[in-house]
């Protein structure tokens, strides 16, 4: 992971919002366009693609886990949290679209619960992942007919 501070991540986060802003159409009807359907970063991977020349924007403000397992005869609490986790994504054609994730600042730490001992701990930039994503024609028709 990069050493990012979290103010750092949540700025170059709103920087590329903004920048890939020009990319979205102008106008559209709401007849033209298919329901919008939300994947939310690392959360849901729906069977549909984002309208041809549109631009959708998906992201968290803060995510947290705590987790709890025992290993080796110990218990152990694993805290995560990540700021502004993002997916961007810009539909290609009628059943296809380019995402770009990134999950701008990630934090997490293990800890020994009976003796408060942290065990690991790493924080920094997340991952960028750049996918293609295509659905089949049958999916599309179903999607446009309902």
């Amino acid at each position: 992971m990069l050493n990012v501070t979290a103010p750092k991540a949540a700025l170059l986060t709103m920087v590329l919002a903004v920048a890939l802003t020009p990319l979205a159409p102008s106008r559209a009807t709401a007849q033209e366009l298919r329901e919008l359907t939300t994947d939310r970063p690392d959360q849901t991977e729906s069977p549909s693609s984002v309208d041809k020349g549109h631009f959708q924007v998906e992201m968290d403000f803060f995510t947290m886990s705590s987790d709890r397992t025992r290993e080796a005869g110990r218990d152990l609490r694993t805290t995560s949290y990540g700021v502004m986790p993002v997916n961007f994504k810009y539909g290609l054609t009628d059943n296809s679209d380019i995402q770009v994730i990134f999950d701008s600042y990630q934090h997490s730490q293990t800890k020994d619960i009976a003796t408060g001992r942290v065990l690991a701990k790493t924080r920094g930039a997340g991952d960028l992942t750049i996918r293609y994503n295509t659905i089949s024609s049958a999916t599309t028709a179903a999607m446009l007919s309902a």
